[in-house]
């Protein structure tokens, strides 16, 4: 299967795009390829992700946490929030022993799933702080949705999350619920922080502008022609 779907292709390929240079890494040490054959391209917000600023609710904040698959680190983050005044927003399907552990350590959730395009965007406007402390991803879009809708993020320090991120998010150790905890705390509590990343966040998310990703796709096809020709 590997040599199928990952040897063969990258071999037989003049370039191959990937989303970040995590997954390039990664490409790189299975396949044995050329670092210069790889190159990074990152995925596009869509146009539906809109600023739509709200205030920051710091007695009760809203918290979004987008997936419920083992690297989304659900577990971490329930620990992280006992006894936090807070309300979680998880998408994604649950399980039992997942719905079990909210209900042990108290915290105030709710889980939607199958969730429309539009019901997508409107998690992320009614959230105060998108919770993406994931402890492995190839890229890391609701990172970037969250800038685009203006919300504050909390992310991982590892992966694909520091470099999707920049300074747009505040970046903490996701295998430390106290890390996680204290980074929950501090965006609740510091306005001047909050008003930083979301700033930063709306020059983040020109770099992931459908156009800004065309550009840098139709410049690869450039260059593919003008090396055959």
């Amino acid at each position: 299967i590997k040599h199928l779907y990952l040897d063969w292709p990258v071999a037989q390929a003049r370039f191959v795009t990937t989303v970040s240079e995590a997954t390039k890494r990664d490409i790189i040490r299975y396949t044995g390829c050329q670092p210069e054959k790889v190159v990074v391209i990152p995925v596009a917000v869509h146009d539906r992700y809109q600023p739509k600023p709200q205030p920051f609710d710091e007695q009760r904040p809203r918290l979004l946490q987008i997936g419920t698959g083992e690297n989304k680190n659900l577990d971490r983050l329930v620990e992280a929030l006992r006894g936090l005044p807070c309300r979680l927003t998880i998408i994604g399907r649950l399980s039992e022993r997942q719905r079990t552990l909210l209900d042990t350590a108290g915290i105030d959730y709710e889980n939607n799933y199958n969730l429309t395009d539009e019901e997508m965007v409107r998690a992320y406007e009614d959230c105060d702080i998108v919770s993406f402390v994931s402890t492995f991803e190839g890229f890391g879009m609701p990172i970037i949705e969250a800038n685009a809708v203006e919300r504050v993020v909390l992310t991982s320090n590892c992966s694909s999350m520091p470099e999707v991120a920049a300074d747009a998010a505040l970046l903490v150790d996701p295998f430390d619920p106290a890390a996680i905890r204290s980074g929950v705390e501090r965006l609740t509590t510091d306005a001047a922080l909050r008003e930083r990343l979301l700033g930063n966040g709306r020059r983040n998310r020109q770099r992931f502008s459908p156009a800004a990703i065309a550009e840098r796709y139709y410049e690869l096809y450039a260059r593919v022609l003008r090396e055959q020709a």
